[in-house]
């Protein structure tokens, strides 16, 4: 399988005269995923669009294809060695290196900021409980870490959603955020009453999906959306063309002291067998698609 992943970040530029920018993010998103990008299988119209309206960027890369290096590399427009935090690192973004992150940057130059998912950036003194990333959103509809494909079952911000999968409850915040003055979402935190109507704003939408984390969680219960039950189900879903299944593997290119194979997560067991690659291939593209249609309303 291609190692190639990337981070899905449409992005509006807040020039003179834009009134909104919003920051839609998947996590672990595979190149191969996306309709625009060669793939026959999956559909994704929304981000299809956006691929044909905006600019692609073809031949992105990053220095870190993991979550918090890369988010922490979004929010400062920092390598990883510059800013200097990773899951081991035992460090977290400064106070002083916050402030010049694009939600603070466009707060302090009068845009109405929100952010709603997963945060998996610790920032200031004490990282994920220092409480600083949150008071620095006028509206705040998040969690930290991985938020699984049930949401509510992971963090009490979420519990008042009518939804219980982890697309549509990030939807419901996303509806909140943009109409506001209307619907007021139970667990959401607002740190002004509404949102005004004459300032402009930056909303960022982070999906934890199709993050393995998530999809590995998926339950395929009757109150889920069909498309979390039965779509792509009907087709045979082709492995990739160098997939070669764990009792298949008899000289691996890797020294013995190098595989460290019983350290790995469980959640990557999926690739093991090829009946559980074809369902981790499956979810992963009912959660892209569930995304896509999400970002297809917004």
């Amino acid at each position: 399988m291609s190692l190639r992943y990337f981070r899905l970040i449409p992005v509006v530029l807040p020039f003179v005269g834009v009134s909104a920018v919003s920051k839609p993010d998947t996590d672990d998103h595979n190149y191969e995923m996306l309709g625009c990008n060669g793939n026959a299988i999956i559909q994704t119209p929304a981000f299809d669009q956006l691929a044909k309206d905006g600019v692609r960027f073809t031949r992105a890369h990053v220095t870190s294809a993991i979550c918090t290096p890369s988010r922490c590399s979004i929010f400062l427009s920092q390598y990883e060695r510059k800013h200097g935090v990773n899951f081991n690192s035992g460090t977290s973004i400064s106070p002083e290196a916050w402030d010049q992150s694009y939600p603070m940057v466009l707060r302090q130059n009068g845009y109405y900021t929100g952010y709603i998912g997963k945060n998996h950036a610790p920032v200031g003194d004490g990282g994920y409980q220092s409480g600083l990333i949150e008071k620095s959103f006028d509206y705040w509809y998040a969690a930290m870490g991985h938020l699984s494909f049930y949401p509510k079952k992971r963090s009490d911000i979420f519990k008042g959603a009518k939804h219980d999968t982890q697309v549509e409850v990030l939807d419901e915040g996303v509806q909140d955020f943009l109409d506001n003055n209307e619907y007021r979402l139970k667990g959401a935190v607002h740190f002004l009453d509404s949102r005004p109507k004459d300032k402009p704003f930056c909303v960022s939408i982070c999906f934890n999906l199709p993050h393995g984390a998530g999809t590995g969680s998926m339950k395929m219960l009757p109150t889920d959306s069909s498309i979390y039950r039965t779509l792509y189900r009907d087709i045979q879903i082709p492995l990739p063309k160098n997939y070669v299944a764990k009792a298949d593997i008899k000289t691996p290119k890797l020294p013995a002291d190098l595989w460290h194979v019983s350290d790995r997560q469980d959640g990557y067991d999926y690739v093991d067998t090829p009946d559980d690659e074809r369902e981790r291939l499956i979810r992963e593209m009912e959660a892209v698609t569930g995304v896509s249609m999400v970002w297809l309303k917004i």
